[in-house]
């Protein structure tokens, strides 16, 4: 069986670890919070979707730690 070789790249020869996997989830928003996602998004330079998720993210733990969950 043939081994499958990792693709150099530059800097260092070894693949980046893996993605932790996601799961699927649909959220409706209003149109406006859409394009202030978008506009807020390209300012950073990257996409709407993880944007979304970064703030989800920060946002779920302030509210753990405020719970006493964390």
């Amino acid at each position: 069986m043939a081994q499958l070789k990792s693709l150099p790249e530059e800097g260092g020869g070894i693949l980046p670890p893996a993605r932790k996997p996601t799961y699927p989830v649909s959220v409706r928003l209003d149109n406006d919070v859409v394009h202030r996602l978008r506009v807020l998004a390209a300012k950073k330079r990257m996409r709407y979707q993880t944007l979304l998720k970064q703030l989800l993210t920060e946002r779920l733990y302030e509210e753990e730690k405020r719970e006493g969950l964390v």
